[in-house]
């Protein structure tokens, strides 16, 4: 079954917003006819109608952008994730995209720049990370690629905590029920496409030399987050399926 998803950006810059679609697009392994970009910095006014036709609905990263700040944007996306929930659309957030999604549903987030994570970072599955379908495929501990100063510290509580840090005790999670997913750190995003991400935006994540340094020390090939979009597309093909096969045999 040949999907087709959207992916709602959150850049000022045009080519980081270039940059991320093409990560997003190499990681699943799609064209852009199968996964198209809104750009809500110049569409801020997104609506229902906006995402319906599409089977799957992507919140990526933000750079500049910050959860804990409202925007023109900011009330029509709410709306929206409420809505994402409301009716079980399939959902991925990535980094400010989880960190919006947990935070319209009642998480605590906040800035604490003593606790980034800009680089390489072991992430530590919770016991329901485990027994997760998209999870469970992943080593119990691995190595993935993180650039963020804000943190979900306390979840929404219809969200199923997946993974944890130490620094960041919600790395990924799934709302109760749904295919409802998202990971603080990037998982569209080997090490090659984290240095160049973080360039665009060094003056906020990597502003003076000891900062850089620490940066390109932490770094680690990793090879596993980069199997949880592909693993999250199976799921949704698999649910439309079984939805296909369950109102075909009630006809």
């Amino acid at each position: 079954m040949k999907l087709k998803g959207i992916l709602i950006q959150v850049r000022d810059d045009k080519a980081a917003l270039f940059q991320e679609h093409i990560c997003f697009l190499e990681v699943m392994d799609l064209t852009p006819n199968n996964l198209v970009s809104y750009d809500l910095i110049s569409k801020p006014k997104i609506h229902w109608k906006d995402i319906e036709k599409f089977d799957y609905v992507i919140l990526g990263g933000a750079g500049h952008h910050s959860v804990l700040e409202r925007y023109n944007f900011t009330p029509y996306l709410e709306d929206l994730i409420i809505k994402i929930v409301d009716r079980k659309k399939p959902f991925f957030g990535a980094c400010y995209g989880f960190q919006f999604l947990a935070k319209t549903l009642g998480a605590k987030v906040v800035e604490d720049i003593s606790r980034a994570e800009v680089g390489s970072f072991k992430i530590y599955q919770t016991k329901e990370g485990l027994k997760d379908p998209i999870f469970s495929k992943l080593p119990e501990s691995f190595w993935a690629n993180s650039g963020h100063v804000d943190h979900i510290d306390i979840p929404p509580k219809d969200m199923i905590v997946l993974a944890k840090s130490e620094r960041s005790p919600v790395q990924a999670g799934r709302v109760k029920d749904t295919l409802i997913y998202g990971t603080q750190f990037h998982s569209e995003l080997n090490r090659k496409r984290l240095i160049e991400r973080l360039l665009m935006y060094k003056h906020r994540y990597i502003p003076d030399k000891e900062s850089v340094r620490k940066f390109y020390t932490s770094l680690k090939e990793t090879s596993e987050p980069i199997k949880i979009l592909p693993a999250f597309l199976k799921e949704v093909s698999n649910s439309l399926k079984a939805y296909e096969s369950s109102s075909n045999r009630f006809r």
